[in-house]
């Protein structure tokens, strides 16, 4: 896929529009909980600098709906990262179109921040007259945001189509080992799925199924499969919204693997858990984890592979005593002879917090907008970059 890429001449003493990655998660007193989509965009926004751009970033967190939260503002994100970046960041909660005189009178390096775009419900709609409030501050635009490049909001769909617009650094970064995943020749390439909802990773087993070596499932993804053979899952979470005739084409595949154990419990509180097979799970049980024999299967299928792709939590990583199988797959692993890629932000976090990050070759900043890209399907951001 190509798409504009910067250079100096483009942004040198021009006002450019930035939609940044600052979605991420703060505590009660406003401190970042989490920086890995804050360091994916810095690199963008120090080029910038260093090339004499005046920045404007747009971003979002959450989902307000139009209406203004405390807990959604990027003030305190802004703050963060300015110390990121070693830079001053200054931050307005003003309407963007009072501030086509402030954009006016900014000097090259400057950084200015804007307050979440979703706090106007016209930045979700789409409408062009916010697309056109957000054109009027700047010369250039710059999407770094990969992981809402599937959202057809203002900033994302029709701002780029109103400005000369380029790919940030991480934006195309992120599309380049995608695409080199979609185009792997280094075989076997396996994919391991899981998280708590599996319709929305089916375009993505259906695109990949003919690619690939192996789908190996675990999680709360599992669970639905298995329900959907006729076994008792008992109190295990289902995705409810995968209807059978979709799953069926993936029940049917003999490249796609289910768990055969699983380590259940009455409660994720619960003190006492235990393996069971997955056809003997008690009715008052739930699934937190597939079980060791799962899990060494598993381990075996990817220590062959030399192109992994990863996306969702295989067990409950929330708690340390479910992640053992997550942290005994991911080990089998290595940076040195495959090419793996992991995506999903809940995925990324329980890498991070296991230490498991750096074995793999690319994380992705993505959730959906990963799933999709991979699933074949057209990305509203990323072809409002190429019009």
């Amino acid at each position: 896929m190509k798409l504009p890429l910067l250079s100096k001449q483009t942004v040198h003493n021009c006002r450019v529009l930035v939609r940044v990655a600052f979605d991420v998660p703060t505590d009660r007193r406003g401190n970042v909980e989490d920086t890995f989509r804050l360091e994916r965009c810095a690199p963008t926004v120090r080029w910038l600098v260093r090339h004499g751009a005046k920045i404007i970033l747009l971003g979002h967190r959450g989902q307000p709906h139009g209406k203004y939260s405390r807990a959604n503002s990027l003030e305190p994100v802004g703050k963060f990262f300015s110390t990121m970046i070693k830079r001053p960041v200054s931050f307005t909660a003003r309407p963007a179109k009072t501030l086509v005189t402030r954009s006016q009178t900014m000097k090259r390096g400057d950084i200015l921040l804007l307050e979440n775009l979703r706090f106007d419900l016209r930045e979700e709609k789409n409408t062009a007259v916010f697309a056109r409030e957000l054109a009027a501050l700047g010369d250039r635009y710059v999407n770094d945001d990969f992981a809402t490049a599937h959202r057809a909001h203002a900033s994302l769909a029709l701002l780029p189509t109103l400005l000369p617009s380029f790919a940030g650094l991480n934006l195309r970064e992120e599309v380049e080992m995608l695409e080199r995943l979609l185009s792997a020749v280094r075989r076997p390439f396996y994919v391991v799925l899981g998280g708590a909802k599996v319709h929305d990773k089916l375009g993505v087993v259906t695109n990949l199924l003919r690619r690939v070596d192996g789908i190996l499932i675990g999680g709360a993804s599992a669970s639905t499969l298995l329900h959907a053979k006729g076994l008792s899952v008992g109190r295990s979470l289902i995705d409810h919204d995968a209807k059978q005739k979709d799953l069926l084409p993936v029940l049917s595949s003999r490249k796609v693997f289910l768990p055969t154990d699983v380590l259940v419990a009455r409660s994720a509180a619960a003190r006492t858990t235990r393996v069971v097979l997955v056809g003997d799970i008690d009715p008052l049980f739930a699934a937190f984890d597939v079980g060791p024999e799962t899990a060494k299967r598993y381990s075996m299928l990817l220590k062959s592979a030399r192109t992994v792709f990863w996306a969702g939590s295989i067990g409950l990583t929330e708690q340390r005593r479910f992640c053992h199988a997550t942290q005994g797959i991911a080990r089998s692993i290595s940076r040195t002879r495959m090419f793996s890629v992991a995506g999903g932000g809940d995925t990324i976090r329980a890498f991070h917090d296991l230490g498991l990050a750096k074995r793999f070759s690319f994380l992705s900043t993505g959730g959906g907008a990963t799933l999709m890209f991979l699933a074949g399907e057209r990305l509203p951001a990323l072809d409002a970059l190429r019009s």
